[in-house]
């Protein structure tokens, strides 16, 4: 699935057969609407591509964007300060 907006481009890929509960399924959802607000609100993103992926017995959610991003050690020693 893929949709364009002007200059922003979102995609949508998922692996066949996935099969969740709906209590998953609106975990997964809530995580991927989070995501997508952070990168409209602070990463000036182009493109947001979501994946959804199986492995194994696991589930995996990947968000990627083409945005300006953070520093992680940054973020992660001010969060202590």
């Amino acid at each position: 699935m893929q949709w364009r907006a002007g200059q922003h481009e979102a995609r949508v890929l998922a692996d066949e057969n996935i099969y969740l509960s709906l209590e998953k399924e609106t975990v997964l959802y809530n995580i991927a609407v989070e995501a997508l607000n952070n990168i409209m609100k602070y990463a000036e993103a182009k493109s947001v591509t979501i994946l959804l992926k199986r492995r194994k017995s696991a589930v995996i959610l990947e968000v990627v964007d083409d945005g300006c991003g953070f520093d992680t050690k940054a973020s992660a020693t001010a969060a202590w300060d």
